[in-house]
């Protein structure tokens, strides 16, 4: 799936301009919407972030940054995680989904003594 058909479905799930999650704008319905298209797009069609930035005119950074915040809103907040399954069922066709977990590998650093 395109990564413009995953925000136009966030959009009309969360009741927003497309246009304003493209842009500047940072007030809350925009903020999640936005994390919510970056968690969706990362776990459910293992999009790398910089295409997902790129969909939102921003950076990488900022993807793994929203991915992050939306899986702890979704931990947090019963309704936020609510409405981000029911925008995963609707991405899926109400398929059972099952998301891809990414595990970041750990670097450690040794002290030169």
């Amino acid at each position: 799936m395109k990564t413009s058909a995953i925000l136009e479905t966030v959009c009309a799930r969360m009741n927003v301009d497309i246009h304003e999650v493209r842009g500047a704008k940072r007030n809350r319905e925009l903020a999640e919407a936005r994390k919510v298209f970056c968690y969706t797009s990362r776990k459910l069609f293992r999009k790398t972030y910089k295409e997902i930035g790129k969909e939102i005119n921003k950076d990488h950074a900022t993807a793994m940054h929203a991915e992050r915040t939306c899986g702890i809103l979704m931990s947090a907040y019963k309704d936020f995680d609510r409405i981000v399954n029911q925008i995963i069922q609707d991405l899926s066709g109400g398929a059972t989904v099952e998301l891809v977990s990414f595990k970041i590998k750990e670097i450690k650093i040794q002290e030169n003594q």
